[in-house]
């Protein structure tokens, strides 16, 4: 066990707001260090500022879903909460063979069914991590709810599980809205390429299906926010 995480918690045990922000950042770094290099292989994974862009766009979905009764915990989470979180929702793709994440064509069926696994593998990572530093933090709680379920559908067609509606925690129904907008404004190996407008319309379409139609609003709401960040690929 790190002493040094050991000194932070023991002094602080409640750590929520006593610890400092940078304290609490290099415990940040030290779990996502931990998760990554549990994991057998490491493979290189595109991300093409993924993480970076994910963080701001959930961040913003936070602030204007927050209040709503349809989103009770996020009324009670920080925005910031999720914007350290978002960067673990992936993490479990670490543990998805390289040949699949680099593949240049449509995945087979079988492959696709391995690339689903990604989802439990990066809500096990994170519990491992909790486990070892022997602490869990709110950031790692919704770090597991997104990495678990940001590919739950509405509709209850997605996995893992297959859950719908209010059953699929509020982070990763935020999640699922921008993990989708990214992909679809995101250049892809055997994709084209959608507009902003284009990945709005299609969202859009998503509403009430693939997507909790509270969080496809909140899109639209902020919709040009996230353009702006699509294109520089930076906070502003």
């Amino acid at each position: 066990m790190n002493t040094k995480i050991i000194s932070i918690f023991s002094e602080n045990p409640n750590c929520d707001t006593t610890v400092s922000y940078e304290k609490y950042n290099e415990l940040i770094q030290d779990v996502a260090i931990l998760m990554l290099t549990s994991l057998t292989e490491m493979p290189e994974i595109e991300t093409n500022k993924h993480i970076s862009k994910t963080q701001h766009y959930i961040k913003l979905l936070a602030e204007q879903v927050q209040n709503k009764p349809h989103f009770s915990n996020i009324s009670t989470t920080s925005p910031e909460l999720l914007f350290k979180s978002a960067p673990l929702h992936d993490i479990g793709k670490a543990g998805i063979p390289t040949y699949i994440l680099n593949k240049r064509t449509p995945l087979t069926s079988s492959e696709a069914e391995i690339m689903k696994t990604h989802t439990i593998l990066g809500c096990i990572a994170i519990e491992n991590a909790q486990k070892q530093l022997n602490l869990s933090f709110p950031f790692l709680e919704l770090a597991k709810e997104m990495a678990l379920w940001h590919h739950e559908r509405w509709d209850g067609r997605g996995y893992p599980h297959g859950l719908s509606e209010l059953e699929i925690p509020d982070s990763a129904r935020l999640m699922a809205v921008v993990d989708t907008y990214d992909a679809l404004t995101t250049t892809q190996r055997h994709q084209g390429v959608m507009t902003h407008l284009q990945a709005l319309n299609e969202i859009k379409k998503g509403s009430g299906s693939h997507f909790d139609p509270i969080a496809v609003e909140a899109l639209l709401a902020v919709e040009q926010k996230f353009n702006k960040i699509a294109l520089q690929n930076t906070v502003i």
